[in-house]
């Protein structure tokens, strides 16, 4: 999921800037070929390739087509012959997504970088409002006696929870069914995250007064923002499990 994510932000802007329409197909050349990577371009692969990365394009692996990595395809289509072999996973984001967008490609690729820069913003803002919300309620205490005393232990808890949540969340998502407990899930993170941005305080990734620039790359930079709020995440999720069971160890 993060590699797909972070694939589909840097390709973002440049990949749909060279158009809508894609032009001639990309022949690609037998056994020994590396990596295929193509931007706007159709993709035909037949034969033994490490992965296959095309961005506003279709691709297309005939019965010969043995790929040993993943397949991404952004803003195109996949069509896979039943005799094509993938060794990796296949990521899919389909043109559709786009074509609602009127006007050439570059508008497209404008009105989708300001939509992910709204939705850093808002997950930006998000975190923060609960970051300075929390501390107010009477829960907060008991969650940040989970942290006090040992912190780094709490944030290796976290990391290994936040580790097993976010692929259970993920396939929640995609089964359908679970979609509404997946959102349940993804709110209780972004909960954890601002619990853990007020026990980081100052925070090791995720200033709580940032500067301009900074803020700035908390906002453009894919890797910033991630790993903020996962670190942010894993602090608050650890501190609250920890304050859990040392509350039902002291019941008993």
């Amino acid at each position: 999921m993060r590699r797909l994510l972070t694939i589909l932000a840097v390709g973002l802007g440049l990949g749909l800037a060279l158009g809508a329409p894609v032009a001639h197909a990309a022949q690609t050349p037998a056994p020994e070929a590396g990596s295929v990577v193509e931007i706007g371009r159709d993709a035909q692969v037949d034969g033994a390739v490490e992965r296959v990365i095309v961005v506003g394009g279709d691709v297309r692996l005939g019965p010969d087509a043995d790929v040993s990595g993943d397949v991404i395809v952004l803003f195109g289509d996949l069509r896979r012959d039943p005799g094509a072999r993938v060794g990796g996973s296949e990521y899919v984001l389909s043109r559709s997504v786009i074509d609602w967008i009127p006007g050439p490609g570059w508008v497209a690729g404008l009105v989708l970088l300001a939509a992910l820069l709204a939705y850093r913003a808002a997950a930006w803002a998000a975190v923060c409002a609960i970051a300075a919300t929390l501390p107010r309620t009477a829960s907060f205490e008991r969650w940040a006696s989970g942290w006090e005393p040992r912190p780094v232990r709490a944030l290796g808890l976290g990391v290994l929870a936040v580790a097993l949540a976010l692929p259970a969340l993920g396939l929640l998502a995609i089964s359908g069914l679970g979609l509404p407990l997946a959102l349940i899930g993804l709110a209780a993170l972004l909960v954890s995250a601002g619990a853990g941005l007020t026990l980081f305080r100052e925070g090791p990734l995720w200033p709580r007064r940032p500067g301009r620039w900074a803020y700035a790359a908390y906002l453009i930079l894919p890797p910033a923002l991630e790993i903020g709020l996962l670190l942010t995440a894993a602090g608050g999720l650890g501190a609250g499990i920890r304050a859990l069971t040392r509350s039902a160890s002291a019941r008993r």
